[in-house]
């Protein structure tokens, strides 16, 4: 099962890699200060909390526990929660009125 964790995380940050270059295209279309900040927070957010994400799962798969799991559920849960979601939401919120 550690390979299929391995594969299902990869997977996903992948594709959150890929938003995360969308928000940044976004971003940078954007010309209010505001909304360009808050979209870079969530892209910086959400690019460290999946980093983390592989490092746990590399650790998991290979044994050696990179990053031990209370870490992990605090800082993959504030990035993923407030840096990513809220800043994204709001950020998206202000580029889009």
């Amino acid at each position: 099962i550690p390979m299929l964790k391995m594969v299902a995380v990869t997977a996903i940050s992948l594709g959150l890699f890929i938003l995360a270059m969308e928000l940044v295209w976004i971003a940078t279309d954007t010309t209010p200060p505001g909304p360009r900040i808050l979209l870079g927070l969530a892209t910086v957010s959400m690019c460290w909390g999946m980093v983390l994400a592989l490092l746990y799962a590399a650790g998991e798969y290979s044994g050696a526990n990179f990053i031990a799991i209370p870490v992990m559920a605090v800082s993959h849960g504030i990035l993923n929660g407030f840096g990513f979601a809220t800043c994204g939401l709001l950020g998206a919120r202000s580029w889009s009125s």
